[in-house]
């Protein structure tokens, strides 16, 4: 996608989101549920870092949407998020690509 058609968007994803194909979603959750597993380790990182800081911060790479692992993570009110990806969501806070990050 050219900066132009991008910054046309307002940096929106071109690829469809959950919203347009709730029914493709739901076939999906239903076919292929969450593995137990990943849900554990997303649940085991957030009781770590809760232990290593009192006031964590997470980065984000790729969080324009939520992912089945870490839920939980994006629901923690005590936990800070820095989310960002290559599109604009409701969920990130910039747009960058993952081999650029604009921070220090």
């Amino acid at each position: 996608m050219d900066e132009n058609r991008f910054l046309g968007t307002n940096g929106a994803s071109p690829v469809e989101g959950r919203d347009a194909s709730l029914a493709k979603w739901v076939t999906k959750r239903v076919l292929f549920p969450p593995s137990p597993v990943t849900k554990a380790n997303g649940a085991r990182f957030i009781r770590l870092l809760k232990k290593a800081e009192v006031n964590p911060t997470v980065l984000v790479v790729g969080g324009g949407v939520v992912g089945s692992s870490i839920d939980e993570l994006y629901g923690d009110q005590a936990i800070r998020l820095i989310s960002f990806d290559i599109y604009c969501s409701t969920l990130t806070q910039f747009v960058a690509d993952g081999h650029q990050i604009p921070l220090r």
